[in-house]
C-alpha cells in the first residue's frame, strides 16, 4: 500500500498548503510509478486520478487528460467500481 501512502501524503499536503504543487506532483508520479510495478493498477488510477487534478489545476489540461485517459484504458472490467465511475466524471471534465 506504499503507493497509496504516497497519494494520500501528496493530497493531504496539497489541501494543507504544507507542499507546493511540483513536489507533490513527483510524489504523485512515483506512487505511480511503485504501482505500476507492484501491477497494482487500482492504486495506479488513484494517484492518476490526483495526479490529473493537479495538473488540471496548474494549467496543463492535456497532460492531466493523458495521464488519466492512459490509467483508465489498463482497465478491462470492472467499469462500474467507484474509483473507475468517478475517474471517468474526470475524464469527462478535463475533455471539456
Amino acid at each position: 500500500f506504499r503507493p497509496e501512502m504516497l497519494r494520500l501524503q501528496a493530497d493531504t499536503a496539497l489541501a494543507l498548503g504544507r507542499t507546493d504543487a511540483p513536489t507533490a506532483r513527483a510524489q504523485l508520479e512515483a506512487a505511480m510509478a511503485l504501482a505500476r510495478e507492484q501491477s497494482a493498477v487500482a492504486l495506479e488510477f488513484r494517484a492518476a486520478c490526483s495526479l490529473a487534478r493537479l495538473l488540471d489545476r496548474n494549467g496543463e489540461r492535456p497532460k492531466a487528460r493523458e495521464v488519466l485517459r492512459a490509467a483508465y484504458g489498463a482497465f478491462t472490467e470492472g467499469h462500474e467500481t467507484r474509483d473507475l465511475r468517478a475517474g471517468r466524471q474526470l475524464l469527462g471534465e478535463l475533455s471539456r
